[in-house]
């Protein structure tokens, strides 16, 4: 699973937390319970994205062992403990480890960084018709679009190339 979903907000962790003889403390992590999926083996320091997609915490772990070390199906793991963005941006108390360092590096202080939007092609899956149109959606701005088809053989010689964010083909 690339993607996990919880469908609640996260919660905050109100104890003190002991990982590997590190105390993480008192309102430092968020849990969050997966409606869909689960967090994989190795993908430790992952976003946790609020929803406007902005990263509000960093996947702080997700054990493969239950209490008494005995390992877990990773599919049974139904949470994650994620690192508060804020708390990590400062050290935590760490100098050694402040995110600000490494993600603000010229100290411009910007509270949020919104993502960009991912371009993305709509249209129908099969051209069955004379013309059918597929679209590009959120192209930057002040970009030129150019499109090829591919396999070449399977379209008419005219129509195989063009530019713009539409696209009209044939078979």
């Amino acid at each position: 699973m690339k993607i996990s979903i919880d469908n609640n907000a996260p919660t905050g962790v109100g104890i003190p937390i002991i990982v590997d003889e590190l105390i993480y403390p008192a309102g430092s992590l968020l849990r969050v319970n997966y409606d869909i999926g689960t967090v994989e083996q190795g993908s430790s320091g992952s976003p946790l994205l609020d929803q406007n997609r902005r990263t509000i915490g960093q996947l702080f772990g997700a054990t493969n062992r239950d209490v008494f070390g005995n390992p877990v199906d990773r599919c049974l793991i139904t949470d994650g403990l994620y690192g508060r963005l804020d708390v990590s941006w400062n050290g935590g108390g760490t100098a050694a480890t402040r995110l600000r360092d490494w993600l603000d590096p010229m100290d411009t202080d910007d509270q949020t960084t919104n993502t960009v939007p991912v371009p993305s092609v709509t249209g129908p899956d099969r051209i069955c018709t004379a013309n059918t149109n597929f679209t590009l959606q959120n192209v930057p701005a002040g970009q030129t679009v150019t499109w090829a088809v591919s396999p070449t053989y399977l379209f008419p010689s005219t129509g195989r190339t063009g530019t713009g964010t539409t696209a009209s083909l044939r078979a």
